[in-house]
Protein backbone atom coordinates (compact mmCIF):
# COMPACT_ATOMS: atom_id res chain seq x y z
CA UNK A 1 0.00 0.00 0.00
CA UNK A 2 1.45 3.35 -0.96
CA UNK A 3 1.55 6.10 1.83
CA UNK A 4 3.51 6.92 4.77
CA UNK A 5 3.46 6.96 8.88
CA UNK A 6 2.45 9.30 10.51
CA UNK A 7 2.97 9.52 14.38
CA UNK A 8 0.85 7.39 16.61
CA UNK A 9 1.13 4.89 13.62
CA UNK A 10 -1.35 5.91 11.31
CA UNK A 11 -0.99 5.79 7.84
CA UNK A 12 -1.28 8.52 5.63
CA UNK A 13 -2.14 7.75 1.54
CA UNK A 14 -0.78 9.25 -1.19
CA UNK A 15 -2.61 10.54 -3.75
CA UNK A 16 -2.50 9.84 -7.94
CA UNK A 17 -3.79 12.74 -10.37
CA UNK A 18 -4.01 11.50 -13.88
CA UNK A 19 -3.99 14.19 -16.07
CA UNK A 20 -5.49 14.88 -20.03
CA UNK A 21 -7.99 11.97 -19.56
CA UNK A 22 -9.98 11.61 -22.98
CA UNK A 23 -13.76 12.75 -22.62
CA UNK A 24 -14.72 8.80 -24.03
CA UNK A 25 -12.80 7.48 -21.09
CA UNK A 26 -14.13 9.67 -18.93
CA UNK A 27 -17.41 9.44 -19.51
CA UNK A 28 -17.15 5.32 -19.04
CA UNK A 29 -15.77 6.05 -15.89
CA UNK A 30 -18.26 8.69 -15.07
CA UNK A 31 -21.22 5.94 -16.42
CA UNK A 32 -19.70 2.71 -14.47
CA UNK A 33 -19.42 4.78 -10.86
CA UNK A 34 -23.16 5.91 -11.37
CA UNK A 35 -23.95 2.19 -12.21
CA UNK A 36 -22.70 1.08 -9.42
CA UNK A 37 -23.71 3.85 -7.26
CA UNK A 38 -19.96 4.48 -6.40
CA UNK A 39 -17.87 7.70 -6.40
CA UNK A 40 -15.23 8.30 -9.05
CA UNK A 41 -12.55 8.15 -7.09
CA UNK A 42 -13.81 4.59 -5.26
CA UNK A 43 -14.17 3.23 -8.95
CA UNK A 44 -10.94 4.25 -9.82
CA UNK A 45 -9.07 2.64 -7.25
CA UNK A 46 -11.50 -0.73 -7.81
CA UNK A 47 -10.42 -0.89 -11.15
CA UNK A 48 -6.84 -0.18 -10.20
CA UNK A 49 -6.92 -2.46 -7.52
CA UNK A 50 -8.34 -5.14 -9.69
CA UNK A 51 -5.84 -4.57 -12.46
CA UNK A 52 -2.31 -4.52 -10.58
CA UNK A 53 -4.01 -7.95 -8.57
CA UNK A 54 -4.77 -6.25 -5.01
CA UNK A 55 -8.48 -7.67 -5.73
CA UNK A 56 -9.86 -10.22 -7.30
CA UNK A 57 -12.24 -9.43 -9.96
CA UNK A 58 -16.35 -10.26 -8.78
CA UNK A 59 -18.11 -12.50 -11.17
CA UNK A 60 -21.50 -10.93 -11.85
CA UNK A 61 -22.76 -14.00 -13.35
CA UNK A 62 -25.23 -16.60 -11.58
CA UNK A 63 -23.54 -19.35 -13.52
CA UNK A 64 -20.11 -18.34 -12.01
CA UNK A 65 -19.89 -20.54 -9.68
CA UNK A 66 -20.55 -23.49 -11.81
CA UNK A 67 -17.92 -22.49 -14.44
CA UNK A 68 -15.77 -25.24 -14.80
CA UNK A 69 -18.88 -27.31 -14.93
CA UNK A 70 -20.53 -25.40 -17.68
CA UNK A 71 -19.38 -25.53 -21.79
CA UNK A 72 -15.77 -26.51 -21.19
CA UNK A 73 -15.71 -29.81 -23.33
CA UNK A 74 -12.39 -30.75 -24.70
CA UNK A 75 -12.93 -32.29 -28.19
CA UNK A 76 -12.03 -35.70 -26.90
CA UNK A 77 -14.82 -35.26 -24.47
CA UNK A 78 -17.37 -34.16 -27.19
CA UNK A 79 -16.95 -37.28 -29.06
CA UNK A 80 -17.16 -39.29 -26.02
CA UNK A 81 -20.19 -38.11 -25.21
CA UNK A 82 -21.65 -37.89 -29.55
CA UNK A 83 -20.92 -41.11 -29.01
CA UNK A 84 -22.85 -41.95 -26.13
CA UNK A 85 -25.65 -40.45 -26.96
CA UNK A 86 -25.66 -41.33 -30.83
CA UNK A 87 -28.60 -43.83 -30.16
CA UNK A 88 -31.10 -41.02 -29.09
CA UNK A 89 -30.51 -38.97 -32.95
CA UNK A 90 -31.99 -41.98 -34.41
CA UNK A 91 -35.69 -41.84 -34.83
CA UNK A 92 -37.71 -44.92 -34.76
CA UNK A 93 -40.80 -44.17 -37.45
CA UNK A 94 -42.75 -46.84 -35.58
CA UNK A 95 -42.77 -45.09 -32.47
CA UNK A 96 -44.61 -42.18 -34.31
CA UNK A 97 -47.56 -43.98 -35.98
Amino acid sequence: MIGYHLPGGRLAMKSLTIHKLEEPLLVLLKEKAHKEGKSMNQTVKELIETMVGMKVKRQDSATSEFKDLCGVWSSKELREFENATGAFEKIDKEDWK
